[in-house]
Formats: C-alpha cells, sequence, structure tokens
C-alpha cells in the first residue's frame, strides 16, 4: 500500500509560442495540513521534474501569452499574486497587481479596468516588458470616485481602443484612446444629453 500526501489539480498546461516550455498551474490539496498549495511550475523537458516558479498564484485569473511569456492575472485580488514568466525561474516576476482586460499582444499592453481610491473604476493601460508590468491610468473619465469605466471594448488595428464610458456629462456613450490622457476621449455621443446610448452590460 501507500500514503497519499497529496492530490493535484492541474488547473492549466500551457506551452511557449517555440514549444520549448510549458508552464502548469496547479491546485494541490496537502492532506498533511489539509490546506490548498497554489503553485505554478515550468517544465524545460519530458525527463526533468517540473520546476516550481512561484506559489500563491490566483488560480483563476486569466493567463496571456505574449511571445516566449506569460502573464498570469490575479484579477486585483489582493490575497493572490500575479506572474510574469517564461517558464524558468530565472524569468519569473511575482507581481502584486496584474489586471485582466482586452490583450494588444503585438505592442505587449493589456488594457483592463482597476478600482483605485480616490478614482472608482477608471480605464488602465498595462505594459509588458522583460522585467515586469507597468500599469497606469489613462484617464480619469468621471472626474472624481464616480466609476467612468466598466470594462471591455474593441482593439483596432491601429492599436487604439474603443470601448463605452461614462463621464458624468454625456451618460454612457462611446469613446476611443490610444493609451494617453490626451487621446482618450469621447468619438461619438450617439443619444444625445446625459442619456446613455450603452448598458452597463455593454
Amino acid at each position: 500500500g501507500y500514503t497519499l500526501n497529496a492530490y493535484l489539480y492541474g488547473r492549466n498546461l500551457l506551452t511557449n509560442a517555440d514549444h520549448s516550455v510549458a508552464l502548469l498551474r496547479a491546485d494541490i490539496y496537502n492532506y498533511n495540513t489539509s490546506q490548498h498549495e497554489l503553485k505554478v511550475f515550468g517544465i524545460s523537458n519530458a525527463t526533468s521534474a517540473p520546476e516550481l516558479l512561484a506559489q500563491n498564484i490566483y488560480p483563476y485569473g486569466t493567463i496571456y501569452q505574449m511571445g516566449n511569456k506569460w502573464v498570469l492575472s490575479n484579477e486585483g485580488s489582493t490575497t493572490f499574486s500575479g506572474l510574469l514568466t517564461d517558464g524558468t525561474l530565472a524569468g519569473s516576476t511575482v507581481l502584486a497587481n496584474v489586471p485582466s482586460g482586452i490583450v494588444d499582444a503585438a505592442n505587449q499592453v493589456i488594457w483592463g479596468r482597476v478600482s483605485t481610491v480616490p478614482y472608482g473604476n477608471e480605464l488602465f493601460r498595462s505594459v509588458v516588458s522583460d522585467t515586469g508590468i507597468t500599469t497606469t491610468m489613462v484617464k480619469d473619465i468621471w472626474p472624481g470616485s464616480s466609476s467612468g469605466y466598466q470594462g471591455g471594448g474593441a482593439l483596432l488595428p491601429n492599436g487604439k481602443l474603443i470601448f463605452s464610458a461614462n463621464d458624468g456629462v454625456n451618460g454612457r456613450e462611446l469613446w476611443s484612446s490610444d493609451g494617453t490622457e490626451a487621446g482618450t476621449s469621447l468619438l461619438a455621443d450617439l443619444y444625445g444629453g446625459s442619456d446613455s446610448a450603452f448598458g452597463w452590460s455593454s
């Protein structure tokens, strides 16, 4: 007989663009401690044991692939971390905040909604580099603590994002952004006045 010490729930198994490395995000239940251990492993070949890259990574976050790197979002969780990794320990960086959203893989950018004080939910842009992710607010669309952006949109071939937002004056209408505050503006007030052309589920 044998003693079962742990049970592995393999949540995601992915390979990179050139299939040189695989990434495993796993939820491991440890029977000795009665705890779930959330771990990410890199697998470089079929004969070596998987290499532990990071622990306490959000198990349900979106995984984005950008070339030979993965971005693991923590969806705004303050309990779990996000991760930027190329599948090796040396190429892995644990990050406190990795938002999910719309990916521009060509420019290694993630457009997403982030809630902060005192701005509420607004449009943020995360730029992925080899060493980390820089996330900045694009614009406080509805000035003050009210939320101007609730997520979603569409990426255009020129890298701009079109989306619906509410600036507190024109209602929820069509906006566009090039990633800068100056380049983020109302594209069309489709329903004139303060009424909204888009519902909150748009």
